[in-house]
């Protein structure tokens, strides 16, 4: 499917003279042609392992049955259980993104950042796919790239078409007023063939390490004139070879690269397919362009022509643009120059590519899975001939005879078969069979030893495919075999670890794209469950504005529980229950019983629990000061607990609204300041009460000798012995009353001074 420049952002062409686009063309070509080299020879090896997957061979290689050559699918059948591994864990039922602030004003919108990423990755990007796809290459060739620019996807919706003789009259100028209606605009995630890219032989770690790269895609000229119009080519350029392009991609047939084997991999993929696209009469409207991704030193002002090197006239500090070259057909032409700095503003790493490697062993090009396996799959499918000829000889053994006295029927035979009749004169003596003793026991032990070597290189066993291993030492017992499991997925872990990573900077690079370029405000599907009431869902979502957008985060992706996963994830929560039945700490405590309960209903595939039964009421169990300070950030109401420590409490809510009014103003958090700031007020005043109740007790108990006589208490002076309630017990409802109905007048006298609700002056509150 070719890629059009549509998929990228539009606007800031620059104009240059001609000069200058004559020397940007030279260098590009002269880029491409010296990397071209380089590039074949990786090409060559990723067609070959292509042929692996495909299984592709000599036709008159399966027609000759006399001779075996069948060739056993390893590389197609590791891919797959590797390819599927990856898939269920990205796209599994529980798998989520995950947002983590990077500043302390962020943290108020991260639960809102985190489901709108759920549904952008998983709802309106429509990622599955694509990423397959892109997974997929990872696996086979061992390294993966995809082209990730903003895309703008629209339509031009008409009127409805006129029933009546005048209004098809104005049928033209009613057609005139058809508005553009978006059907998709945020990132995209396009994969790319390996020869689609063509990078220089240089050291790097990442794509954006290259001096250049240069991505090839086709498109019509229809589509260059629409969008040119949308800023993305040069339109004046496009307008003035308007006829130019429309000749050329009406008459000129689509084709491949037009440089020797530059293209390989979509070549084989075509004989794959039985498709031919080179040169084909039936392709049309396909225009090959280069797209040019460099640095490039920028004429200064005034300034129309100057060598490469004059830093008179060029600006000192080179420039990464994007040059958007057609390079082949009857004419060369630029359609476009931008600057990324102007495309991307906020963006780290303004390439708009994303990529991914199977291994990270210090190389760029690393090693795939079919290249892994590449050799194994040879050797397993010549042992498997082997024991098939072995075979066809023990069923048909070699015979010797005479030829003077084999009959006129026998010389013409040559072969045997069954029900066949040979006549010969003395086939006692003129017959000789030589039969041979085929042990298929050898060709069994080397098919499993090489089988067994693939296992050690990726991980995929029979265990993890499903099957029961047929080997000799397999596991006899349930717990063998679920500790060969356990030991068998560390290499899954290990695959699974770096894919993860890279789907983490995927998403990171995806919310810059979202916070740099989004439309103000965008409306996104989150139900109210999602959003536990952390901010305002309507009509099935919710909205993010540009204020949502502003803060910086780390994305991660927790990926989906495997099915002998959630298995054992059940046994586990079950027994985990059984054992806090008998806790009385637990059993005691309504709110920790709705908690384990709502987990087992979760684990048990039950998510209507928390709607049935309703949680109960939070205790007033003190809280840490750092998790006050989330649910504020979040945007909840946090009023002090009786249990805190206040003095601890304060001094951590002073530094930390020392630390947030020391935010830079357009990421300072102005609601949650004044929140904290009540709550500080709130706090104070919880100590000031305690310290009041603290004297007072203490009052009540150094006036408590004087009080006895007054209450009747026995051995005090003027009281009777007679009283049922001894000092300080309980009284006969059972409360304990260690000094009721005390005169006001001494308790108050021992009061301390400012023992009232007085603020602290040096909150600045």
């Amino acid at each position: 499917m070719p890629i059009e420049p549509s998929d990228a952002r539009g606007g800031y062409q620059i104009t240059l003279p001609e000069a200058e686009l004559e020397r940007l063309m030279r260098r590009i070509e002269d880029d491409y042609n010296d990397a071209l080299g380089d590039h074949r020879r990786r090409m060559a090896r990723c067609q070959r392992l292509y042929q692996l997957w495909r299984q592709r061979y000599d036709p008159n290689d399966a027609a000759n049955v006399d001779t075996p050559n069948f060739r056993v699918p390893l590389v197609k059948w590791h891919v797959f259980l590797a390819f599927s591994k990856m898939i269920e864990n990205v796209f599994g039922d529980d798998a989520e993104i995950t947002a983590t602030p990077t500043g302390p004003a962020d943290e108020a919108a991260v639960r809102k950042v985190a489901r709108y990423m759920q549904w952008r990755v998983f709802k309106s990007m429509r990622l599955l796919r694509p990423l397959c796809v892109f997974l997929f290459r990872k696996i086979l060739f061992g390294r993966s790239i995809a082209y990730t620019p903003w895309v703008r996807d629209s339509y031009l919706q008409y009127e409805p078409p006129p029933k009546n003789i005048v209004a098809k009259l104005l049928r033209k100028v009613r057609n005139s007023k058809a508005k553009e209606k978006v059907h998709y605009e945020g990132p995209g995630f396009i994969p790319l063939w390996p020869d689609d890219i063509i990078v220089p032989a240089e050291k790097a770690d990442t794509i954006h390490d290259f001096s250049f790269v240069i991505r090839k895609y086709t498109v019509s000229a229809d589509k260059i004139l629409i969008d040119a119009s949308k800023g993305i080519y040069n339109d004046k350029t496009c307008r003035e070879n308007r006829d130019r392009l429309v000749y050329a991609s009406r008459e000129l047939p689509e084709q491949r690269d037009p440089s020797h084997d530059a293209e390989p991999v979509q070549r084989e993929a075509d004989k794959g397919e039985g498709v031919t696209r080179d040169d084909a009469p039936s392709a049309r409207q396909g225009l090959p362009v280069l797209e040019w991704y460099g640095r490039w030193r920028m004429l200064k002002p005034g300034s129309d022509d100057a060598e490469e090197t004059d830093l008179e006239q060029r600006e000192e500090r080179e420039s990464e643009i994007v040059v958007r070259f057609l390079y082949s057909g009857p004419f060369r032409l630029i359609l476009g120059v931008q600057d990324l700095a102007d495309l991307y503003p906020k963006k780290r790493r303004r390439r708009p590519f994303a990529e991914a490697a199977l291994v990270q062993d210090g190389t760029y090009w690393c090693e795939g899975l079919g290249e892994m396996l590449e050799e194994i799959q040879h050797e397993v499918s010549n042992n498997e001939n082997f024991a098939t000829l072995g075979g066809m000889l023990g069923a048909g053994p070699v015979i010797f005879y005479r030829p003077s006295s084999a009959s006129t029927l026998a010389d013409r035979l040559r072969k045997y078969g069954p029900f066949e009749l040979i006549p010969v004169d003395n086939p006692k003596d003129e017959v000789f069979v030589v039969t041979t003793r085929f042990n298929p026991q050898s060709s069994v032990l080397r098919s499993q030893t090489l089988l067994s070597y693939a296992e050690r290189l990726d991980g995929l066993s029979d265990l993890q495919s499903g099957r029961q291993p047929n080997q000799a030492n397999a596991p006899k017992t349930v717990g063998q075999t679920v500790a060969l499991i356990e030991e068998g997925n560390s290499r899954l872990a290990f695959d699974a670890h770096l894919t993860r990573e890279d789907l983490r900077q995927l998403l990171n690079e995806f919310w810059e794209l979202e916070a740099d370029l989004a439309p103000d405000t965008l409306f996104f599907r989150v139900t109210e469950e999602e959003a536990a009431g952390l901010f305002d869902v309507r009509d099935g979502g919710s909205t993010m504005d540009r204020t949502d957008r502003t803060g910086e985060y780390d994305f991660d992706i927790r990926f989906a529980t495997s099915a002998a996963g959630k298995a054992q994830r059940r046994n586990d929560q079950l027994a985990l229950y059984q054992l806090d039945l008998g806790n009385p700490l637990i059993v005691n405590n309504p709110r920790a019983m709705w908690k384990i309960t709502a987990r087992l209903h979760e684990v048990m595939g039950d998510l209507n629990f928390q709607r049935l039964v309703p949680e109960p009421p939070e205790d007033d169990l003190p809280l840490k000061p750092n998790e006050e300070h989330v649910r504020i950030l979040q945007g909840e109401t946090v009023e002090p607990r009786p249990g805190d420590n206040d003095h601890n409490h304060l001094i951590e809510h002073d530094r930390t609204l020392e630390k947030w009014r020391g935010e830079p103003p357009d990421s300072r958090d102005d609601k949650a300041i004044a929140e904290l700031e009540r709550h500080y007020v709130a706090q104070m005043r919880q100590m000031q009460q305690k310290k009041l109740m603290q004297a007072m007790m203490q009052n009540v108990m150094q006036n408590l000798p004087q009080l006895l006589p007054q209450l009747g208490q026995p051995g005090a002076a003027g009281g009777g012995g007679d009283s049922e309630t001894p000092p300080g017990g309980a009284d006969a409802n059972g409360f304990e009353s260690p000094g009721f109905g005390a005169p006001a007048g001494p308790v108050a006298a021992g009061l301390p001074d400012g023992a009232g609700l007085s603020q602290p002056g040096g909150l600045g509150v």
